[in-house]
């Protein structure tokens, strides 16, 4: 065609067809292939027997193979590779080192990684498929022996049933067995992976605030979330298409788990010391959006001795870490009832059972960090010389506390796996074995129940147990940074810490006189996480303020030398 450029050393062989305004750059192969005008081809792909269609980008070292057909302007990056008889519809981009076995026709990209931070999001029925759910099944039973046995569960939603169903069938047809949990909350299946002494267990459940978007959580057998090793060969399975498939004779049983509900609620309540709480008569006022939380939060509270006055959450709840938590007049309606009851506290957990916010008598709102504090101080007043696990980003304060009660903190990385199975280890270390940290961080339920429990031994009120916690101020601020830049601005900043007091455990934390910021990166978005502590409200925005100026200093740097 017209204008098109070929480089040195591309070979274009016999029956190809190149329209106008295309590039071949160097080293590339093109075979028995329809390019269409516009097209860019990069160094050493190769085309076999495809059709590229228009303003389609190909990046270096792609390879496409037989009967495949790639739709107007999509964006395939390097080292990726299309099978035989593949279909991309337009406008699509197709990430770096991706394999493709299959077409892709919803959806805007199609990515090497299945999973974020905390398992595999997508909205349904256009990332999340029937088709998409049953081959990842057979991608994450392939990855477990056969006959092994695992425990699904879903929020009840008739979406997430549906996509339950199909990932139930991937993973049958790989000769595993499947316990089918029914509804659950995302507790209850972490329970049940370890009360069904299963292999591991998955959660499907919609976004707090979109119900279209869907998440697969992934567990191993002692209810914590899988490590990225495990994932990686999950994705591997997936993408590859090499799982296995098990014979007539040897298809995955099907089992229900009618009574997961009743054990999970006796097992909770066997754990309290209920003669306290009885004695104690505390009144708690207790709200949720999930029907599944309502149902068995009042009836656990009033067994083991509460008064509970149900507020119903009008609104939309939001349990997203750094913004306002709930509503305000959800906020308001809590505490008023918590006035007119005269009831102990307010407590309020998100539809999927895993975050927990208390108000006490003053308006005091207990969330995020200052949760994490209260709990630590808790388990420390339980425990004997205890420890306590948190992530490197986690208040100062905490170090304070433990030394109070000769505690120890150990601190982690971010990553929920990271700080999951570190609690894990410290709670079967524990001489009581009891999982508290590990329940108390990530059980809602539970968390308010021994809550309940610990103030009634105690005999105290919630107000006097925020009372005994130092003052603190953190700051948070979060600032764009692209993909490309990400670590140049790590390296910067670690050559500038370097003589000063430093540490590297996860991201950049630096100390000082006043304080300490953290600088780190996102691992799912483009963004820099910057957080400070100080003695001041005050010195710690000056932090983070500091670091969020250098940043962008050195992304506008970067961008210059271009």
């Amino acid at each position: 065609g017209d204008n098109t450029i070929v480089g040195p050393k591309a070979e274009i062989e016999p029956y190809t067809v190149i329209g106008s305004n295309v590039i071949v750059e160097q080293g590339a192969s093109i075979k028995k292939s329809i390019v269409w005008d516009n097209s860019y081809i990069g160094r050493c792909a190769a085309l076999r027997g495809s059709v590229v269609c228009t303003g389609v980008r190909i990046d270096n070292n792609v390879s496409i193979y037989e009967g495949t057909a790639v739709g107007d302007n999509t964006e395939i990056k390097e080292f990726s590779v299309l099978k035989p008889d593949v279909k991309i519809w337009p406008h699509k981009i197709i990430e770096k080192g991706t394999t493709v076995g299959s077409s892709l026709v919803w959806g805007s990209k199609l990515k090497k990684n299945l999973f974020g931070r905390t398992g595999i999001p997508g909205v349904l029925n256009l990332d999340i498929t029937p088709e998409f759910s049953a081959k990842l099944g057979g991608s994450y039973g392939g990855t477990l022996k056969r006959n092994d046995t695992v425990v699904i569960t879903s929020d009840g939603l008739p979406c997430t049933d549906m996509i339950k169903s199909a990932f139930i069938s991937g993973i049958l047809s790989t000769g595993v067995n499947v316990y089918d949990g029914g509804m659950a909350t995302t507790p209850m299946s972490r329970y049940a992976v370890r009360a069904l002494a299963a292999m591991g267990a998955v959660h499907l459940k919609t976004d707090m605030e979109n119900k279209d978007r869907l998440l697969f959580k992934f567990m191993n057998g002692k209810g914590v979330n899988i490590d990225r090793n495990s994932e990686r060969k999950i994705e591997g399975g997936f993408f590859l298409e090499d799982f296995r498939r098990a014979k007539t004779s040897s298809i995955g049983h099907l089992w229900g788990a009618p009574h997961l509900k009743e054990s999970y609620i006796d097992n909770l309540v066997g754990s309290v010391d209920v003669e306290y709480v009885k004695k104690a008569e505390p009144k708690i006022v207790i709200s949720s959006q999930g029907s599944l939380v309502n149902n068995i939060l009042g009836p656990i509270l009033e067994r083991v001795g509460c008064h509970v006055v149900p507020v119903k959450a009008n609104g939309q709840m939001n349990f997203n870490k750094g913004k306002p938590s709930i509503q305000k007049g959800i906020y308001e309606d809590i505490m008023e009832a918590v006035a007119a009851e005269k009831a102990d506290f307010g407590a309020v957990i998100d539809r999927h059972g895993e975050e927990l916010e208390l108000l006490d008598g003053r308006g005091s709102v207990v969330a995020d960090d200052l949760f994490m504090v209260l709990t630590a101080m808790i388990i420390f007043k339980a425990r004997e010389r205890g420890s306590v696990v948190v992530p490197v980003n986690a208040p100062g304060v905490i170090e304070k506390v433990a030394k109070q009660y000769n505690g120890q903190v150990i601190r982690t990385k971010t990553s929920p796996q990271a700080i999951m199975n570190r609690v894990m280890e410290v709670d079967e270390l524990s001489e009581e074995k009891e999982l508290l940290q590990f329940l108390l961080q990530y059980d809602a339920i539970y968390a308010l129940v021994k809550i309940v429990e610990f103030l009634s031994r105690q005999s105290l009120t919630l107000s006097q147990l925020l009372s005994e916690i130092p003052e603190y101020y953190l700051d948070v601020k979060s600032i764009h940074c692209p993909w490309e830049a990400k670590g140049t601005v790590m390296r910067r900043l670690i050559d500038e810490g370097r003589g000063k007091n430093m540490e590297l455990l996860d991201g950049v934390k630096v100390y000082s006189d006043n304080g300490w910021a953290l600088v780190l990166p996102d691992a799912d978005e483009p963004i820099y996480n910057i957080y400070s502590e100080s003695f001041s409200q005050e010195a710690a925005e000056s932090l983070t303020d500091f670091y969020t100026k250098r940043i962008s200093e050195i992304i506008q740097q970067k961008s210059s030398e271009k």
